[in-house]
């Protein structure tokens, strides 16, 4: 995760001085960072419920990452922003009291903890059509890798025994797509200033999931057999897309040094996965999930 952090960041950071050296129209550069608070709804929670994730809370955590501009004209700019960090959530479920099939009485709980690290990528060329007021049309990258630690606790009335279950999941999901999108900005005062941008996005992906569950007993560590090895290696590879809105409404403010942004962050995804095998059951199927980000941000951006 580290890796492609890094990666990311000395990607936007060499197009910009590419940018830099390279065009003779450049009127002016910003160069800046932002790093806000925020939540995360996941879609994970609308998968069906025999996936274990429908009780899954809203995480939360801090996002940050560079901001990069070149206007080459007062009408034409292009930029490249990022979010990037960790959020978390925890929760616990419990079933109470059920009967199997056999005929076997239990009590079921299950405590989940998650780890989501987040990349965002943002490109966007943006024309102004009058002054404060400009379209925009841009490539998006975003990368979610979670890290789902489950442990089951089964305890079986009628044997008078427990078993225990540790599972890991790990899911990456990239994504490429694009975004179409408007932006109004207007001063407030000589000091005070107000933006706006909303924007339409779609994108592809893929929805990779790894899981290793190990399982344990009243005695310990439960003995592989040729038909339930254990642990228990699994794999799962399922082409996704989604589409939704992004708005950013913030307020700034001019400083001796930096232009300062206070603003509000709020992405709909919704998602789909497609070209499935098979449908129903435990699994996923087809149906539409809603992703929601929100959260506060604070910025910070030089003119040079």
């Amino acid at each position: 995760m580290r890796k492609l952090r890094v990666a990311l960041i000395s990607g936007m950071i060499s197009v910009i001085f590419l940018l830099c050296t390279t065009s003779v129209f450049a009127i002016d550069y910003v160069l800046g960072a932002r790093a806000g608070f925020f939540f995360w709804r996941p879609f994970y929670k609308d998968m069906p419920s025999g996936t274990g994730l429908d009780d899954i809370r809203t995480g939360h955590g801090g996002l940050y990452g560079p901001i990069l501009a070149v206007n080459f004209t007062e009408q034409i700019t292009l930029s490249v922003s990022g979010l990037f960090g960790q959020q978390t959530t925890q929760w616990h479920t419990w079933d109470g009291y059920n009967v199997s099939n056999e005929g076997t009485q239990y009590q079921y709980s299950r405590t989940s903890y998650v780890e989501a690290n987040r990349y965002d990528v943002d490109s966007a060329l943006s024309y102004a059509l009058i002054r404060g007021l400009h379209i925009f049309i841009g490539y998006k990258f975003q990368y979610m890798g979670m890290d789902w630690y489950s442990t089951e606790r089964i305890y079986l009335i009628t044997d008078n025994r427990t078993e225990i279950r540790n599972d890991k999941f790990e899911f990456k999901v990239p994504f490429n797509g694009f975004a179409l999108g408007i932006g109004y900005s207007a001063n407030l005062s000589n000091l005070y200033y107000f933006t706006i941008s909303l924007s339409g996005i779609y994108a592809r992906g893929q929805f990779k999931v790894y899981q290793i569950s190990t399982e344990y007993n009243d005695t310990g560590f439960v003995p592989s057999t040729p038909t339930e090895p254990n642990p228990r290696d699994e794999s799962q590879n399922i082409k996704i897309h989604e589409y939704g809105i992004n708005i950013e409404p913030s307020v700034g403010i001019r400083t001796p040094g930096p232009l300062v942004t206070l603003g509000i962050r709020y992405q709909l995804l919704r998602n789909q996965f497609y070209n499935l095998d098979s449908s129903g059951g435990d699994g996923p199927d087809d149906r539409w999930m809603n992703d929601h980000l929100y959260g506060i941000f604070v910025s910070v951006m030089y003119v040079l």
